[in-house]
């Protein structure tokens, strides 16, 4: 596995080989299905202050390529793509009585599509 940096005009190539411990192979399996990344590190056994150890992960190159992974391997696994979730989203809309839940379709649709950024 391969990352590229980028300084000063230069490119570096870095050789990622460590592999993942125990504690951050299962705070990557649980970030797949937690609300948060803190509860994702609490959960894997960071006991002391998750939310900060939870940011320091999410900043390791091979815990990021880890995730990013893991949620590939799934979306081929089950044959979901933007495409699919942006129909399904739109077919939620059209089916809704509730104001509310029109609004959380259209602002999902709207992130899928790039055109702005999740306000977390």
């Amino acid at each position: 596995m391969f990352m590229y940096l980028i300084n000063d005009d230069m490119t570096h190539e870095i050789v990622i080989h460590k592999p993942l411990n125990v504690r951050e192979q299962k705070f990557v399996n649980l970030r797949l299905t937690s609300d948060s990344a803190a509860e994702a590190a609490r959960l894997a056994g960071y006991t002391t202050n998750p939310a900060s150890q939870a940011s320091r992960l999410l900043r390791r190159a091979r815990v990021k390529n880890a995730i990013r992974e893991a949620r590939t391997k799934l979306a081929e696994d089950y044959c979901i793509d933007r495409n699919l979730i942006v129909e399904k989203l739109i077919d939620a809309y059209y089916k809704s009585d509730n104001i509310r839940d029109q609004i959380r379709a259209v602002r999902e649709i709207g992130l899928i599509c790039g055109l702005y950024r999740s306000p977390r």
